[in-house]
């Protein structure tokens, strides 16, 4: 592997060390079995765009996997991914090494003062190959920042498919 590819995988590994110790994972700690996933934004972002990376980059066990997306959801957003997205996310992404996010400056749409729809750049990595996308997110305020609730738009989703 290239030094920057190694590079790569150390920063995403410190990223999520970060995000742990922060407790914005709320009690998954288990983060051995999950691929790598770097988060670029603001620190109140970390829940959503960590579910967001963690959608794309499936570790071992897909029950575990689903759980770690999750934390980073509002409860409806999970019933809804799991439902809707999980058994075709884990099919089609679960060949990937690694995605990491990086959040827009400004909010796509404001709709209200705790729901807001961000645009963010997604980089998937696959066999070393990197694939870039524009995703866009429904995302909610929780009591310790912005939670998922769906993904509107990004490689495999979208509105029209459901």
């Amino acid at each position: 592997m290239s030094f920057k590819f190694n590079l790569f995988f150390l920063v995403m590994a410190l990223a999520v060390i970060g995000a742990v110790s922060a407790g914005v994972l709320r009690g998954v700690n288990d983060l051995a079995q999950t691929a790598p996933a770097l988060v670029i934004g603001r620190p109140d972002s970390a829940p959503a765009m960590t579910a967001l990376t963690a959608m794309y980059a499936p570790g071992v066990g897909k029950e575990h996997w689903i759980t770690f997306v999750c934390a980073g959801m509002t409860e409806g957003g999970c019933a809804y991914f799991k439902e809707h997205l999980a058994d075709k996310l884990w099919a089609a992404q679960s060949n990937n090494d690694a995605s990491g996010a990086v959040l827009s400056d400004e909010a796509a749409a404001v709709i209200d003062d705790n729901t807001k729809v961000w645009k963010a750049g997604l980089t998937v990595f696959e066999g070393g190959v990197e694939a870039n996308s524009d995703v866009f997110l429904l995302v909610r305020r929780g009591a310790d920042g912005w939670y998922l609730d769906r993904v509107l738009y990004a490689p495999g989703i979208s509105l029209q498919e459901d």
